[in-house]
C-alpha cells in the first residue's frame, strides 16, 4: 500500500539491483567450527540476554545463514562458511566500542573473538554484491498545494 501510494504522489519509480557493498562473510576458523548439532525437532530460536556488561546469545536449531541474518553489526552479515544443517550453541561478549574487533587488555571479548573462540568461526571483511534499492525517478511537489 505505502509504495503504490509513494508512487502515485510523488511519482515514485524504482527497483533493485546488486551492487557490490562492504560485508562480513562468516567464514570457518582455521581450527574449524565448535557447534553443537541440533536434533532438528525444536523451533530455530535466537535470543539475546544481558547480565552486567555482558551479553550473551543463546541460539537453538538455528543453520548458519539464520545466524548471519540475525547478526546486527555496522555490516551485513552474509553466510559463507558453507556448513550445513542447524545448531544449538551460545554465545558470550562484551559490546560497546570493543564491537569492531578492537583488543581489550582486560581480556574481555569483543564479538569477532567471541565467535572465532566459541564458535570457530570468523566475520572477514568483503565486498559482495547485495540488493541495493535505486530510485529511478522522483517528481518534486509544488510549494503552491
Amino acid at each position: 500500500m505505502l509504495k503504490s501510494l509513494l508512487a502515485d504522489r510523488f511519482r515514485l519509480v524504482v527497483h533493485y539491483e546488486d551492487q557490490p557493498i562492504p560485508v562480513y562473510a562468516l567464514v570457518t576458523a582455521k581450527k574449524g567450527p565448535k557447534l553443537k548439532a541440533s536434533s532438528g525437532e525444536e523451533r530455530s530460536t535466537c535470543h539475546i540476554t544481558n547480565a552486567g556488561d555482558r551479553r550473551t546469545y543463546v541460539c537453538g536449531n538455528t543453520s548458519m545463514a539464520e545466524f548471519a541474518e540475525r547478526l546486527k553489526i555496522s555490516r551485513p552479515v552474509v553466510d559463507a562458511a558453507g556448513i550445513q544443517g542447524s545448531y544449538n550453541f551460545t554465545l558470550t561478549w562484551t559490546p560497546g566500542d570493543l564491537a569492531e574487533g578492537i583488543a581489550d587488555p582486560t581480556g574481555q571479548l569483543t564479538l569477532f573473538e567471541a565467535i572465532e573462540r566459541q564458535l570457530g568461526l570468523r566475520l572477514e571483511s568483503q565486498k559482495r554484491p547485495m540488493p541495493v534499492l535505486v530510485i529511478d525517478h522522483v517528481a518534486q511537489l509544488s510549494t503552491d498545494q
